[in-house]
């Protein structure tokens, strides 16, 4: 799978510039309404919460409030107690492709190989399956 676009057509590359741009407005936009939306579901839970409990609304959101915080408490102690977690993929074990009936297995580690062995493994999921549409291209190439 190769991601060059230099030899793209200048209409796909302008298609690509506007995909790009519509997705990072998106994206802004729901950076904008994430508060505003979160406030509402935490309402809309509060209210459930009253009703279902059969409690009075500030009760519910009293409950609500301890558990927020609780998170936050817990998140803050974890941080102190065990450092800040990279969430970046270091090793990935794959096999390596032999005729034998026994599966070899190899950890790979790099930025470069990890994303090639991904990608991989990746297209060769998606080319298995009988509904995704990447499983017609390849088909379409034998």
């Amino acid at each position: 799978m190769n991601n060059d676009y230099s030899t793209a057509s200048p209409e796909l590359k302008l298609t690509l510039q506007h995909t790009l741009e519509v997705a990072r407005q998106e994206h802004a936009k729901s950076i904008r309404n994430a508060p505003k939306l979160r406030r509402q579901m935490l309402i809309d839970m509060a209210q459930e919460m009253a009703e279902t409990q059969k409690c009075e609304m500030t009760s519910a959101i009293r409950q609500i409030q301890n558990a927020e915080q609780s998170k936050i408490t817990h998140s803050r102690h974890r941080f102190i107690m065990k450092g800040a977690h990279p969430r970046q993929l270091k090793h990935l074990i794959v096999p390596i492709p032999s005729l034998s009936a026994v599966t070899k297995w190899i950890q790979i580690g790099g930025t470069n190989k990890l994303h090639t062995a991904l990608l991989t493994q990746n297209e060769h999921h998606l080319t298995a399956s009988n509904i995704s549409p990447h499983s017609h291209m390849a088909h379409e190439k034998k």
